[in-house]
């Protein structure tokens, strides 16, 4: 680690406990970070740095505020492979918090916003000063596939996913939160949940999304979209679509 400061290790070990090899990681101020693995042994961690700069292999992330998130990537081999940052473009709390790869390497990302963030090409902002949940799930080359928005709620819960690619997440929450068309409420100061999404495949999912909104995704798009179109709309008499 950086004199006066703190990173991280990344270390594999043999069946016998013996050390393969070890790789520090971060720093100067690396926060703690979440680990998955695909069927080729590559390595997959998320976390978050209170530094505005953190250190992978031969790329830096820098940040003008002192905090920011990551994906990174590690071969079998311990070979740096890519890192890329959710950026915030304010002073933030913003946190990673779990992470589920599948065998493919196909990973989701569980985690709270208090400040805008971008995800690559992907930006979202929290509706709430206390903070929203969000998963982000990555391809095996470090590229945002999409975002879901749950709204106010603590990221501080799990998150994995299935054959399918749909994911299941818990979290807690104080008051109300909408999952999808469902609206919970806080039996006390705060409640925990778990619930159950489809696959991201590209863009934003905003779970947020009142009932009877006409819906146009996905957002960013390549010239392809779909149009989901609201029971009030398609009810009425003689209307064309």
């Amino acid at each position: 680690s950086p004199a006066n400061s703190y990173g991280q290790v990344l270390a594999r070990f043999d069946s016998t406990g013996g050390v393969k090899w070890a790789k520090v990681l971060g720093g100067p101020a690396a926060g703690g970070s979440v680990l998955g693995m695909d069927t080729a042994g590559n390595c997959y961690f998320s976390g978050d740095s209170y530094a505005n700069a953190e250190i992978f292999g031969t790329d830096t992330l820098i940040n003008s505020f002192n905090q920011f998130m990551f994906i990174a990537k590690y071969d079998k081999n311990g070979n740096y492979q890519w890192a890329k940052e959710m950026a915030s473009t304010s002073e933030n709390n913003n946190q990673s918090n779990s992470l589920y790869t599948d065998a493919g390497g196909n990973s989701y990302v569980l985690g709270s916003i208090t400040a805008n963030v971008n995800f690559g090409a992907i930006s979202i902002s929290p509706s709430s000063p206390n903070g929203d949940m969000f998963a982000a799930r990555y391809d095996n080359m470090g590229n945002c596939l999409g975002v879901v928005h749950f709204g106010p709620a603590n990221g501080n819960g799990g998150i994995i996913g299935d054959a399918n690619g749909a994911f299941y997440a818990t979290g807690a929450f104080n008051n109300t939160v909408t999952i999808g068309s469902t609206v919970l409420t806080s039996l006390g100061a705060s409640s925990i949940f778990v619930a159950k999404h489809d696959a991201i495949v590209t863009g934003i999912d905003d779970s947020r999304t009142a009932n009877n909104q006409l819906i146009i995704y996905a957002n960013p798009n390549k010239r392809i979209f779909s149009i989901m179109v609201p029971d009030a709309v398609t009810s009425l008499q003689g209307a064309v679509l």
